[in-house]
């Protein structure tokens, strides 16, 4: 879990090696899409609040409004909901996931927050974790969860 000063040191870091591109061997790098980096992008979910019907898998639901206590690794408040069945497995967070809020901000929070989802902050929760359907999770590319985390981060 990082303090503020080392997440703006990070930033700092990534911003000069990556966007001004300041690295040895810069010749070898070669233009590309955030396409290119991703494997899978899924929508969120929000299910029900009780157990009713196939709403039978019991999961803790990110909302975007809980992303600035997931960056810092927190609970905070995050919701229990039932989802259904067929789409347990597919929604699930996984270590490196990268969690983006889509929709829903507010004349003093605009959309784009976004979240890392780290393997301890899923050790916290007795239940898997998905986020709402006001979110999007992406799913990169071994190895490109900090860059495109720290790349997103440099635009909100």
């Amino acid at each position: 879990i990082l303090n503020s000063n080392l997440q703006q040191e990070i930033k700092e870091y990534f911003y000069h090696k990556f966007i001004k591109f300041e690295c040895e061997n810069k010749e070898n790098l070669k233009e590309s899409t955030f396409n290119t980096l991703i494997k899978n992008i899924i929508s969120g979910d929000w299910g029900k609040e009780e157990k009713q019907g196939n709403y039978i898998e019991k999961v803790y639901c990110i909302r975007g409004m809980d992303i600035p206590e997931v960056k810092y690794g927190n609970k905070g408040k995050i919701p229990i909901r039932y989802i259904l069945e067929k789409n347990y497995k597919k929604k699930q967070l996984s270590s490196n996931d990268l969690v983006i809020e889509i929709s829903g901000g507010s004349p003093t929070q605009s959309t784009g927050r976004i979240a890392i989802i780290t393997q301890s902050l899923l050790n916290r929760f007795d239940y898997p974790l998905i986020c709402t359907n006001f979110c999007k999770i992406i799913k990169p590319k071994e190895n490109y969860s900090l860059f495109l985390y720290y790349y997103w981060g440099l635009f909100i």
